[in-house]
């Protein structure tokens, strides 16, 4: 068994949820390997999706909850402390980027608001 780190993302804006649902939709995946695969691109992580069914996305919430191996959640944390955000607020931030949505400064919790130019 694989270890694992969990990252959970809440208040992620819907126009981020939407897109990741139609691009795994289109590539016949799930928002769950869609995330992690954009976030292990950015750390240059290999990333193998499980066969899980789950997606990770809580179809009534704007809540993702990622599971991810974990030298790629460990990536996360180090350059999360390094830019001082918190590391949900990195990973939203680089969802957004790569999926070319612009995240509000007012979605990041007040420790990472501080860091983040407007």
């Amino acid at each position: 068994m694989r270890e694992e780190g969990q990252l959970l993302i809440r208040d992620v804006p819907a126009e981020i949820k939407q897109q990741l649902m139609i691009d795994a939709e289109a590539a016949d995946s799930n928002v769950q390997a869609m995330a992690v695969g954009i976030l292990a691109d950015e750390f240059r992580q290999p990333y193998t999706p499980g066969r899980s069914r789950a997606n990770g996305a809580h179809e009534d919430k704007l809540t993702l909850n990622l599971r991810m191996p974990e030298k790629l959640h460990k990536a996360i944390r180090v350059r999360a402390a390094q830019q001082g955000l918190a590391h949900a607020d990195l990973a939203l931030l680089i969802l957004g980027k790569h999926l070319g949505i612009e995240i509000q400064k007012s979605r990041l919790n007040r420790r990472s608001r501080k860091r983040v130019a407007a």
